[in-house]
């Protein structure tokens, strides 16, 4: 087995593969109506109008910023494990995770697009 000694390259490599059974969980949600949106859609919203989500250009736009989102989020996991050891590394997973989600949450990226600097002379 190969040992992987560069922490970015295994936290996106541990990310892409923790993601799949999240994706393919979506797609069966998503297939049975238990869900109205998959989460490429979602993020393809972010970036681009409704009436683009559906083209092979918004499917890619999905694809590319799932996949940058759960290497983020494996590369920070690798880094808060290997600061603080690797007991306990569920918890330590579970925790990055939902911090990383929370913020997703809180602070959309579409929030900064929408805010255009003449909007915030008046501030000043």
């Amino acid at each position: 087995m190969i040992k992987i000694k560069d922490r970015i390259i295994l936290g996106i490599i541990s990310g892409v593969l923790a993601g799949i059974p999240g994706r393919l969980m979506n797609a069966a949600e998503y297939k049975f109506n238990l869900t109205d949106v998959k989460y490429g859609q979602m993020a393809t919203n972010l970036f681009l109008p409704k009436k683009k989500i559906n083209t092979p250009e918004g499917r890619f736009i999905a694809s590319l910023v799932n996949h940058i989102m759960i290497s983020m989020t494996g590369t920070i996991t690798t880094y808060v494990l290997s600061a603080t050891g690797r007991d306990k590394s569920i918890v330590k997973g579970i925790g990055v995770s939902s911090i990383f989600g929370f913020y997703s949450l809180v602070c959309p990226p579409d929030l900064v697009c929408r805010l255009k600097p003449r909007n915030l002379y008046h501030l000043c």
